[in-house]
Parts: structure tokens; sequence; C-alpha cells
């Protein structure tokens, strides 16, 4: 808290227009519900762990993810509007994450891609420096959320060399459930989102990109672990594929599902390639 009023000091004040805060107050209400959900998932994680060193860090964890909820909600209410209620999707994800038993399954899915999402929204909108304050405010968050991923980059292939045949293939089926419901969240906001100067394709590459290059560090500091190859960009692409497919770039909204248009998507999977539309998102993000 004491670093957002220096930021306050600092910029003399949040200077937006009433729009802008409006999308702003859309976008980072879900990220600090997310940390909420970050917050109760790490403390569960601190307690059900059984090894000394992830048990320590997830309780780190739990303390940072404290902090980012409540400076992130003192933030929303210096803009002076009602935060607004999480979206359907959203809402199934983070609860879904938080009831979840399976420690591998919370693990990736809050460390390795929650963690990454929200990495890439915070690059992103610090990047527009669409609120002086709020860009300042975002590279502390950075910080703590690169290391939060990296507790799940030295744990899960530990757990996945414990896991069942059976248990990988649900974390597949898991991943595949985790990749719909953000994509829909997206959608939710996507009005919001293109407001503050970020479209759904862009952050859909972007994201991928930073997740490929966890996952790249991961394989190389652990070796061949069982399950590494879901890790891999063959496995990891069909998914960056369907996401350039469902929202082309330059368009509002979903593509409308046709016989036609499910054959593109096979061919779109099938090729080599990602589309060169996406392609071009990526390189004028960067």
């Amino acid at each position: 808290r004491e670093v957002l009023q220096m930021l306050i000091k600092k910029h003399g004040g949040i200077q937006m227009d009433d729009e802008t805060k409006k999308s702003i107050a859309q976008v980072f209400s879900i990220i600090m519900w997310g940390e909420l959900a970050a917050w109760r998932v790490a403390a569960d994680m601190a307690d059900r762990l059984e090894e000394i060193e992830p048990k320590m860090a997830a309780t780190g964890q739990a303390f940072d993810e404290a902090r980012h909820f409540y400076v992130m909600r003192d933030y929303l209410q210096l803009l002076g509007i009602e935060i607004p209620k999480l979206d359907i999707w959203t809402q199934i994800l983070l609860q879904d994450l938080i009831r979840e038993r399976s420690l591998l399954k919370k693990t990736v899915g809050m460390q390795l891609l929650i963690e990454t999402i929200a990495l890439t929204i915070f690059q992103s909108v610090r990047e527009l420096n669409v609120d002086p304050v709020l860009s300042d405010l975002l590279r502390y968050y950075e910080i703590d959320e690169a290391r939060h991923v990296g507790l799940g980059t030295i744990y899960v292939p530990k757990m996945l060399n414990r896991a069942s045949r059976w248990e990988v293939y649900d974390l597949v089926a898991f991943q595949t459930k985790v990749f719909v419901l953000l994509m829909l969240g997206s959608l939710a906001i996507e009005k919001d989102l293109q407001r503050v100067g970020l479209t759904i394709q862009t952050l859909n590459r972007v994201g991928y990109e930073k997740q490929m290059a966890i996952y790249r560090d991961m394989i190389e500091q652990n070796g061949r672990f069982k399950g590494w190859s879901l890790f891999t960009a063959e496995t990891q692409e069909p998914f960056v594929k369907i996401g350039d497919w469902l929202f082309p770039q330059g368009q509002t909204g979903m593509r409308k599902i046709t016989p036609a248009a499910v054959f593109e998507l096979i061919r779109v999977l099938r090729s080599s390639e990602a589309p060169e539309s996406a392609g071009k998102a990526a390189r004028e993000a960067a």
C-alpha cells in the first residue's frame, strides 16, 4: 500500500477518462479476483505439500498473493467506480482451481497457466502505459509472479514423475478445459481489452511465446521427465492455432462455427505454421 501511495504522489494521481477507467476496472477486476484465488490456492498447497522447500515457497507465494489482492483492490477503488463482477467463465475457472484436489493440476493450472496469462497482461498494459501509476505498480507484480512461475517449473516435473499414466492423460483434459475457459473469459471482456489497446489475438500469441519460453526452461532444467512432451511446441501449438482461428486478426468477436469453418480449422491444425496474421500480431507486440 505504501508503494501505491508513493506512485500516486509521483504521478499526481490517476489520469484517465471515465470510459478508460471502466475498461481498466473490467480487466483488472479479473486480475484482482485471480489474485484472491491464487492466495487460496497457494495456502492450500502450503498446507498439503509434504516437501519442506515447496511448502516454504507456497507459503511465501500466499503472502505475495494476499498483498497483490488488497493493493489491486485499493487501486480499483481509487478509480471511483464500482468494481465489476466476474464473468461466468472466469468465475468457473477460478472456482474449479480452488476446489481442485489434485496438486499436480492445481500447480499446472495456477503456476504455469494462470500466472503466465497474468504476466502477459501485466507486460502488455505496462508497455501501453495507459496509466503511469498502474504501469509502475505492475513492475512489482511482474517480479513476484515470475518467481511464482518458477515454483511450477521446479516442482511440476517432480509431480509428473510420480504420476500415473491416467493422471497424465487427465492433465491433458484439464489443460484443454482451462484453455477453453480462458478463451471464453477473454471474449466476455473483448471490448474493454480493445479500449485499453489490447486484442485477444495479440494476448493469445504473446502469451503462447511467453509460455513456451517457460516450458523450454523447465525441460532444460529437468531433462525428459514423465509427460515432458505435454510442454513442447508440438503439443502446445494446436491450442494457439485454435485461438488464432476462433478470433481472426482484425475481427471483433468469435468466428461463426459452420461445417466449412470446421474443415478450415482441421486444415489449420495440420499446417506446419500458424496463420500469418497471428505471427504478424506477435511481431507487432514485440
